[in-house]
């Protein structure tokens, strides 16, 4: 099992700031055996991974996440000028593989939630 938790440093994106939130994506393998995964993080169209707006996701394969490992993927998010006031949401997806990037043995998905004030 692969365990996702996330955090929001400050906890809110303040429009009126033009500051970026700091975000963090901190995986553990709970198994007992080495897995092979790909990770993938994607934000909405309000938000952005870059200053320019154009950058929207990440994505990782690791081929052996050993057990009781962590792996900590962190980015500034930043609102784009037509962003919405409100709660957006950043979608996580953990897909698990069976002997080869091609296989899929099992995949998780969390949503995380940023709060975008004036």
């Amino acid at each position: 099992m692969i365990s996702v938790s996330t955090n929001f440093h400050p906890f809110r994106l303040k429009l009126s700031r033009r500051e970026p939130v700091e975000f963090t994506v901190l995986l553990k393998n709970k198994s007992t055996e080495p897995r092979m995964i790909t990770y993938e993080m994607v934000v909405s169209n309000d938000l952005s991974l870059d200053k320019s707006g154009l950058k929207y996701g990440d994505m990782k394969q690791i081929e052996k996440f050993m057990p009781g490992e962590e792996k900590k993927y962190s980015y500034d998010v930043y609102a784009k000028q037509f962003a919405n006031i409100g709660e957006i949401p950043i979608k996580i997806k953990i897909t698990q593989h069976y002997k080869n990037f091609k296989y899929i043995e099992k995949e998780y998905i969390k949503d995380a939630h940023l709060t975008v004030e004036e």
